[in-house]
């Protein structure tokens, strides 16, 4: 039926004036001898809307089928392995399609994970399938030598988990088309408006280089270069590595929206010969952004010539304890090199609105990655570590004097001696302090040779103290809401 639905449009787009798309032409219309007869124009408009209808009840049907139940979890790529057939159904109607596609994917809405909304990506990406110009986002290089070309891997990322339609990217030569640079799955902010002012990419004055984004609307956006010469992608430097160079946290406390705006966002300055200014914002997600500086990258050597910070950065602690609902203690954990970090310890009695800077010797006692803190009251506090390297022992650092002085107070594999011996990856999560004075904090490990071989510990202290094993097993510990 279907197939006989296709031929009959296609010999109707012949003859009718809304649908001149090249076929053959329409075959003779048989007649009972009277040579004179013509075709009735009536009857023709006729046929066309009944098969228009057939076909768009064709459509509706697969797409219920790869829809199931109102099935919209994953992209379409999940559904239409689930159901290769019904796809291929729709595809296979070809031009003839598109107009009824096109429809449906013109009520697209991002951020909105509605079945029938899902319904109109999975139309997005069958048109896209039956004519890719549909859809792909093509620029080409100054000279005209290569081609950036966007070519959509999914409509539906706009709905869960990312925030716009997700692209691969593919550089190309333009005489011969082979292939010089690729990158996979990139996703886009849904706002970015496409238009030869506010591209998704932009080309370096001699072609040598392509700047491309990739958002999550209000959170980040990240910069990549595609480097011709070299076949390479990468991203330029974003927070953490922006941090790791400024030693300070790019945040700031807003009092107009009483907000702290940490999401970075990267976009283009300028080029330069072999280099590239990017100009740095931050935003948060009650709304507005502010400009806070630039940075210069040495595209040839690949590191950052200069930055400059023109606002005034507040500290946004990483981990973060409160003893009172308002009183608090915070620490800011900035990569220093594999496995180690710089710590910087802060205080707050506005919970959390600001943070003023203490000098402490944390860096000192352990200069490694930090999973957590936790203070019982304005005095005495933990610092807890994941393992280092080919250490496995992270240490429990206290302080008893908020925060101005630590001191190690065990290595965990002293006391998790079993689990030490295996070569256990361990790490400890913040203790928790309980009304009847205890103190319990929980230890996790790996294997290094296999992630999945986990054990999970509880230790307690009835004094901050000493502590001893009340828990050990290879499945975590049930939440005891009594403790």
């Amino acid at each position: 039926m279907l197939k006989r639905i296709i031929a009959c449009l296609l010999c109707l787009t012949a003859a009718l004036p809304l649908a001149a798309c090249g076929k053959d032409p329409l075959p003779p219309i048989e007649t009972s001898g009277d040579t004179d007869t013509e075709t009735d124009p009536g009857a023709v408009t006729d046929t066309w809307a009944i098969l228009q209808e057939e076909l768009r009840k064709t459509i509706d049907e697969n797409l219920a089928i790869l829809l199931p139940d109102g099935n919209v979890q994953g992209l379409e790529k999940d559904w239409i392995a689930a159901n290769p057939e019904a796809f291929d159904t729709i595809v296979s109607c070809g031009e003839s399609a598109l107009p009824y596609l096109t429809e449906l994917a013109d009520g697209f809405e991002f951020y909105d994970n509605s079945a029938e909304n899902c319904r109109r990506a999975l139309a997005k990406y069958a048109a896209y399938t039956i004519n890719p110009s549909l859809y792909d986002l093509v620029y080409p290089s100054p000279d005209g030598k290569n081609r950036a070309t966007f070519s959509p891997t999914s409509f539906a990322c706009g709905l869960d988990p990312f925030m716009g339609t997700q692209y691969s990217l593919t550089v190309s030569d333009a005489q011969n088309n082979a292939v010089l640079v690729s990158a996979e799955e990139l996703c886009f902010a849904a706002g970015v408006t496409v238009s030869a002012d506010a591209p998704l990419l932009q080309w370096s004055p001699d072609g040598n280089y392509a700047l491309f984004m990739q958002g999550y609307r209000h959170t980040i956006t990240r910069l990549y270069i595609a480097d011709i010469q070299n076949a390479v992608c990468y991203a330029l430097p974003h927070k953490a590595e922006l941090e790791a160079v400024l030693q300070k946290d790019l945040a700031y406390y807003d009092s107009e929206t009483d907000a702290i705006f940490d999401n970075l966002h990267l976009s283009l300055g300028t080029w330069g010969d072999g280099t590239v200014t990017v100009k740095m914002s931050l935003s948060h997600t009650v709304g507005g952004s502010a400009d806070i500086g630039e940075y210069t990258y040495d595209l040839v050597n690949g590191w950052i010539t200069d930055i400059t910070v023109t606002a005034a950065l507040a500290p946004v602690p990483t981990y973060q304890s409160f003893y009172t609902e308002t009183d608090g203690y915070g620490v800011s954990a900035h990569t220093n090199a594999a496995g180690m970090e710089f710590h910087y310890f802060y205080t707050t009695s506005d919970a959390g609105k600001t943070w003023t800077e203490t000098e402490t010797n944390l860096d000192t006692v352990y200069p490694c990655v930090i999973t957590g803190i936790s203070f019982r009251d304005e005095s005495v506090g933990f610092v807890v570590y994941r393992y280092w390297d080919d250490s496995f022992s992270p240490p429990i650092v206290m302080t008893k004097d908020g925060g101005k002085t630590w001191e190690k107070q065990m290595n965990i594999c002293d006391l998790l001696q079993e689990y030490a011996d295996q070569h256990y990856m361990l790490q400890a999560n913040p203790p928790q302090f309980h009304e009847d004075g205890r103190c319990t904090m929980e230890i996790k490990g790996t294997l290094p040779d296999n992630p999945t071989d986990c054990v999970y510990v509880t230790i307690e202290s009835t004094d901050c103290e000493t502590w001893n094993i009340t828990h050990a097993e290879t499945e975590p510990a049930e939440s005891d809401s009594s403790r």
